[in-house]
């Protein structure tokens, strides 16, 4: 895990490395981990495009307060999604283990759909998950799964 104890929420997210899941041309899926200055971990799975134009949908998933609250997602109507996208408008997943939470679990699963304007569409389901303890160490770990088809 990165850490990022020194940042809020969406510093936090966009400070941590990627952990690349899959992509197909346009589209790519990736994971996040990282802490918060409050030690909040999270795990979050987000999808960016290198083309301007392309749409997105997922299914809804629990957000923090400081995750934004989106009433539509990126279907063109009126926005899509493109390259300079902020990362927290992109993120179609999120687990999270707060302070203290030794052997502690969060597991979310998230559905998702993305086009491009070349006519790549990549469906997916993932989890994501935070575990400590036994087999995962004393440290939060972020994991990360599922498929793509596209």
């Amino acid at each position: 895990m990165s850490d990022q104890t020194d940042k809020e929420f969406g510093p936090g997210q966009v400070a941590a490395p990627k952990v690349p899941l899959f992509s197909k041309g346009q589209l790519s899926v990736y994971g996040k981990c990282f802490e918060t200055q409050a030690f909040e971990t999270y795990a979050t799975v987000s999808v960016e495009t290198s083309a301007a134009g392309a749409i997105l949908g997922a299914t809804d998933t629990p957000r923090p307060s400081a995750f934004k609250t989106r009433t539509a997602w990126l279907d063109g109507d009126p926005e899509f999604l493109d390259p300079d996208t902020d990362e927290l408008d992109r993120t179609v997943g999120i687990a999270s283990v707060g302070s203290g939470s030794f052997q502690s679990r969060d597991l979310t699963r998230v559905s998702f759909s993305a086009m491009s304007p070349d006519g790549t569409a990549v469906n997916g389901l993932m989890a994501l998950a935070l575990g400590t303890g036994g087999v995962y160490g004393s440290e939060q770990t972020c994991l990360f799964g599922g498929f793509g088809i596209g």
